[in-house]
């Protein structure tokens, strides 16, 4: 009697990046909310990955495996510079700004989304918390 063995035909690194790396490149941007930061986490956790690719492909998920390496890159690399950047389309000037216009505004949001059955709630907060406004 033979011993018979499964053998799972892994796919190689290249064909896993090239299948995979616009979903780890969404998932990055939804965690450190900057494309730019995304592209060096995901660059940075593909690095890794590569390295030990022939542990990383025998996981039960390597999908699951490389998006934590992803947002442990990100968490590294935020420690490391020891502050948060954030990235603004403009700078406003701050003197001649309306405060209260910008309060009224914000409190009128919340009533509307009050209004809003609790999954149309969360969908809407979690679209702009974790993407941004729309428009």
């Amino acid at each position: 009697m033979t011993d018979e063995r499964a053998t799972v035909d892994y796919p190689s690194f290249d064909e896993w990046v090239e299948a995979r790396v616009a979903a780890l490149l969404r998932c990055a941007y939804l965690v450190t909310g900057s494309q730019h930061a995304a592209e060096d986490a995901v660059q940075s956790a593909l690095t890794r990955a590569c390295e030990g690719w022939s542990r990383v492909r025998r996981t039960t998920d390597p999908d699951a495996y490389v998006r934590r390496m992803v947002v442990n890159a990100h968490v590294s690399a935020w420690r490391r510079s020891g502050r948060r950047e954030l990235v603004v389309a403009e700078v406003r000037d701050t003197e001649t700004a309306d405060h209260a216009a910008d309060i009224a505004t914000g409190d009128a949001v919340w009533r509307v989304c009050a209004m809003l059955p609790p999954q149309q709630r969360a969908a809407v907060v979690l679209r702009v918390y974790f993407i941004g406004p729309l428009g």
